[in-house]
């Protein structure tokens, strides 16, 4: 499928994967922290990304478009606003691209063994300050380790909006980060938490609203 566009001077033609290569390729040569997008190609599910395939042994950046973006955003401001936070997200691996609570949840869940474990009658003396040494340690580690992979990912979810956001406008991120669909299950619990995660969308969008209303050259403390 392909688009007209009309410009000033000529109306071009250009395919719908072109339009979001090209889009990529434009924002690299303005912030060269961003990977050189070799091609864009179309996904049927998942969100938009950036991969890698090995041509001649090199890894190249490819973009993932999936069919839900290409079919709503092509030629669009959100369409910028999605390849601009997508390319942002590429500079780090896939495995930092979600929070990473895993492990130090795991270590503050071996608490939780190893503190029964030490009290337990059949542990000798030795067993049992091992154990409790081990908690002592782990404690600390995986709450230090819980608390840096939060802000992590906070600060990286915030600085890809604001780059995407200077790149396409509030509007496109309006669009995009306001939720329109019901929840289908939502408890009090969940409820309390997304009001605290400053990494869900509304979250996010109220960031960027307040970001816009700041005079622009206090923006560099926000």
């Amino acid at each position: 499928m392909t688009k007209i566009r009309a410009t000033g001077r000529t109306t071009l033609t250009r395919t719908e994967l072109d339009w979001w290569s090209n889009t990529a390729a434009d924002l690299q040569t303005v912030n060269r922290r961003y990977p050189k997008v070799a091609s864009a190609e179309r996904v049927p599910v998942g969100e938009t990304r950036v991969y890698h395939h090995r041509v001649d042994g090199d890894p190249v950046p490819v973009l993932a478009v999936s069919a839900t973006d290409i079919d709503t955003h092509t030629d669009t401001a959100a369409g910028r606003w999605i390849v601009t936070n997508t390319l942002s997200w590429a500079q780090y691996p896939p495995r930092q691209h979600k929070p990473g609570y895993g492990t130090p949840l795991g270590m503050l869940a071996a608490v939780l063994i190893l503190l029964p474990a030490a009290f337990s009658h059949d542990v000798d003396s030795s067993s049992r300050l091992t154990a409790l040494v081990a908690a002592a340690m782990l404690v600390p580690a995986g709450l230090w380790l819980l608390r840096y992979r939060r802000r992590r990912f906070q600060d990286r979810t915030w600085a890809a909006d604001s780059e995407a956001t200077s790149a396409a406008g509030l509007p496109a991120a309006q669009r995009l980060l306001t939720t329109t669909e019901p929840a289908l299950y939502k408890t009090i619990v969940h409820t309390w938490i997304n009001q605290r995660r400053t990494t869900a969308p509304a979250a996010r969008l109220q960031r960027l609203q307040q970001r816009e209303r700041t005079p622009r050259d206090e923006r560099s403390t926000k």
